[in-house]
Order: C-alpha cells, then sequence, then structure tokens
C-alpha cells in the first residue's frame, strides 16, 4: 500500500527528552536538552520512520518474515539529530526479524578516534612549518606505508583490531603497530575491536592485493567527504574521572580521527540495497521513503546474515584503519617536535 507523508509534532517530556507524535502513533523520542535546534526538515524526515513500521507491517501480513516475523517496534534520536536523506542523522531503529542495509548507509562504520598525547601546547606552539609538509605527505602525497600480504588484509577485515595479532606485512607502520599497542586497543574497543563474520564476501581482490606483500589503495586512507584528521588541544576537562582514565590533560594536545569503511563499505550497502529491492513481492506498491528490509527470519533469512557478516567486514576495516590513521599522525607530530 501506499503511504502519505505524516506530520510530526515534538512534545517535550522531561528536560532531556522529547516525543515526537505523529498520527499513527509510532514510538519515536529523541533525547535532547533545551538547547539542541531542532528544525522542520529533520521532523520532515522522522515522519518516514511510521511510513517504514507501516511497510513493514505489510510485508510481515504476507509472510515475508516467515512464522517468527518482523517488526519496526520504535525510534530514537540521538542530540546529533539533523537532517540527512531519506531518514535523519542520529537515527536508531528498534527491528525484529529484519535489518534496513539503506538506513546503515555506504560509510558502514564510520566513527571517531580521539588520541591523548603528552605533547603540551607550548610545545606544539614551538613546532615550525614542518608538521603541515609531513602530514600532507603521509595523507595526500602516497606517504602511507602500510605493507600486507593477503592473510593479513584477510585478518584485519575477518577479526578487526585482533586480526592485526597475524604476521603483517613487516617494516613500515609495523614498527609502530606493536604488540603492546594492539593488547592496548583490544583493551580500549568495544567488543575487543572486533565485529562477528564469517568469510570474506566480495572482497576476494581486495584481500590478494598485487600479490605477495603490496600496498593498496584503501588502508590508511583519510577518504573524502566529512572526514578529517584534527590536532587540538584539551581547554577543559567535565569528568575528572573519565579524564584521567583516558589520560587528557587540561592543556595538552589531541589528535582526532574522523572516517568510516570507504570503499569497502560502499561496495556493501550498494549490493545489499540492490538486493533489499529485488528480493520485495512484486505486487507490493514500493513506498516513497525507499528503505527496503532484509529479513533475517523466514525463508530469506540468509540475505539479512549475508548483509551482516559483509557489514562486519567494512566495519573491522574502519576500526583498523582509524588506528592507523592515529599512528600515522602521531608519528608525523613527533618527528616535528623533535622527539
Amino acid at each position: 500500500m501506499a503511504h502519505s507523508r505524516q506530520r510530526v509534532e515534538p512534545i517535550r517530556v522531561d528536560p532531556n527528552q522529547i516525543l515526537l507524535d505523529t498520527p499513527s502513533g509510532f514510538d519515536m523520542r529523541l533525547f535532547a536538552n533545551e538547547e539542541v535546534p531542532i528544525d522542520r526538515a529533520s521532523l520532515a524526515e522522522a515522519a518516514a520512520m511510521s511510513e517504514i513500521a507501516s511497510t513493514v507491517s505489510d510485508l510481515d501480513q504476507r509472510g515475508f518474515f516467515g512464522e517468527e516475523g518482523g517488526e519496526v517496534m520504535r525510534a530514537v534520536f540521538t542530540p546529533d539529530f539533523h537532517k540527512a536523506t531519506g531518514i535523519p542523522v542520529g537515527s536508531v531503529l528498534e527491528t525484529r526479524g529484519l535489518i534496513f542495509p539503506k538506513a546503515a548507509g555506504s560509510d558502514i562504520g564510520c566513527g571517531m578516534r580521539l588520541i591523548a598525547t603528552d605533547l603540551s601546547e607550548d610545545e606544539f606552539a614551538r613546532i615550525g612549518p614542518g608538521l603541515d609538509g609531513l602530514l600532507r605527505h603521509v595523507l595526500f602525497e602516497g606517504g602511507r606505508n602500510i605493507p600486507l600480504h593477503a592473510g593479513a588484509r584477510e585478518a584485519i577485515l575477518r577479526d578487526g583490531v585482533q586480526g592485526l595479532r597475524a604476521p603483517q606485512g613487516g617494516g613500515g607502520i609495523w614498527d609502530q603497530i606493536t604488540p603492546a599497542v594492539i593488547d592496548a586497543e583490544v583493551a580500549a574497543c568495544h567488543g575487543g575491536g572486533r565485529w562477528q563474520t564469517s568469510d570474506i564476501w566480495r572482497f576476494g581482490d581486495f584481500v590478494r592485493g598485487s600479490g605477495g606483500v603490496s600496498r593498496d589503495s584503501q588502508s590508511g586512507s583519510l577518504s573524502g567527504g566529512n572526514h578529517f584528521l584534527e590536532i587540538g588541544v584539551v581547554d577543559e576537562v567535565m569528568d575528572r574521572g573519565a579524564g584521567w582514565s583516558w589520560g587528557l590533560k587540561r592543556g595538552f594536545v589531541t589528535i582526532m580521527v574522523h572516517n568510516g569503511s570507504l570503499g569497502l563499505g560502499g561496495m556493501v550497502a550498494e549490493h545489499f540495497m540492490d538486493r533489499a529491492r529485488a528480493i520485495q513481492p512484486k505486487d507490493i506498491a514500493k513506498p516513497g521513503h525507499g528503505f527496503d528490509p532484509l529479513p533475517t527470519a523466514g525463508p530469506l533469512a540468509g540475505e539479512g546474515w549475508a548483509y551482516l557478516n559483509a557489514m562486519g567486514l567494512a566495519a573491522n576495516f574502519a576500526v583498523v584503519n582509524r588506528l592507523m590513521l592515529g599512528m600515522m599522525a602521531i608519528d608525523a607530530l613527533g618527528r616535528a617536535a623533535g622527539r
């Protein structure tokens, strides 16, 4: 069935929570205080959540998710709520028996990495203009030195940070990413820096590289869009306990890295968004929101689980890529500072 665009009215229920009320009664809540701006364009996109739930209900009535069934229970929005392309950034959907590839998007595993250094703001101020050239060289001018063979690439895709324990290419960045660094990363990362996977999906060409030990175009790449590597300084520590445990000290330099899974995530997203469209019943009206579900239950459950495996490969690459970018930035900063 076709679904008409619904209007969403924000109703504040407490200082940090807003109920987004729709005629369908679908449970949508935004967690944001009064300082967070809320625009109508973002609310209009949020209305698509109700339409997604209706689409899933239509498919469930047709047995698309098997006897176990499938549903979208609720939507929650985080304080970075703002307009995107279909549903707002900051959206979290609670589902059963299905997953939406389009909701995850193409930049699978996109995230932030903050590195606390022992370089003071005063010491940083004495660094000459050479730092800019060092960073440009390593990030954009062929200065990445990440030798990998097929076994190392597969281990990274399959096991994320934990895959770094497998023998790597030797030399280059591996002089920095030591066993002690890897152990610290595993301890600090959610899930040990690893998403569960079952195979390498369609990444065989990437894994093989150009044969033997080689340097590919993806590993250690910053990419474009809103991705960045930023050098900052700690102005204030709001939570002293957390600051102490994270090694953050007022007046000391930090490195922030923001990126995701690059071309690997794009390949996963494009393939499985096409699969989600292709397996829909041919006689069902195509909803305008374009968020087609992949079942994780019922006769087509293998489609959804194949996507989750491929998503895991991309996410594992993303977390390791941020580690590599951070280590390269630390090396450049250390050389510029003379230590």
